[in-house]
């Protein structure tokens, strides 16, 4: 989906995109800000190489907005699979510090929960500000100790669990979840 607004005089103001897939370069840019957001916040996002995030990409879903060439938000969907169970990680990347704190990030992870309704989707945080939003969108929230060995081992194989996180689970999780206590 393209946007160009234009002035007046026929000036374009802006060119916001929505991309369904990212480039290496973008990922390289992603992997950074992860970095240094690491920094600030400490370790509470998953560090990965630019080619991971690539590869991950490529094979799971992802969608963002580019305003001109400069990525504005990026958010994946990424399948987790152990054994006979696959669940669906959302993993929200990136936001660029101009557009945090205006609603947008609320607003596409509920377009994206609602286009993806049937897969079972989690998402891990220890972030206040995080947790607040997924708690708005009606996810299920549990700790480690609350999730059955078979999820919290597909859940792990993603990446280890900090001692603070809590995980977030959609409607069709949250009803397996239920069955396998």
């Amino acid at each position: 989906m393209e946007n160009n607004n234009k002035t007046n005089s026929g000036e374009q103001q802006t060119n916001i995109n929505t991309i369904k897939n990212i480039s290496l370069h973008d990922c390289k840019i992603i992997t950074q800000r992860i970095q240094e957001e690491n920094k600030i916040h400490g370790h509470h996002m998953l560090e990965y190489t630019a080619e991971k995030l690539f590869h991950e990409i490529n094979t799971g879903s992802c969608c963002g907005i580019k305003n001109n060439d400069m990525l504005i938000w990026f958010i994946k969907l990424t399948p987790v699979q152990k054994d006979w169970l696959t669940l669906f990680e959302r993993g929200s990347l990136f936001i660029h510090k101009e557009y945090r704190h205006k609603g947008l990030w609320k607003h596409l992870v509920e377009s994206m929960l609602n286009n993806n309704k049937r897969l079972p989707i989690y998402s891990v945080t220890n972030v206040e500000a995080v947790k607040k939003i997924n708690k708005s969108l009606g996810q299920y929230a549990y700790t480690a100790t609350d999730i059955p060995k078979q999820i919290l081992d597909v859940i792990e194989t993603a990446g280890k669990l900090l001692e603070n996180d809590v995980i977030y689970s959609n409607e069709i999780l949250n009803t397996l979840i239920q069955k396998l206590v």
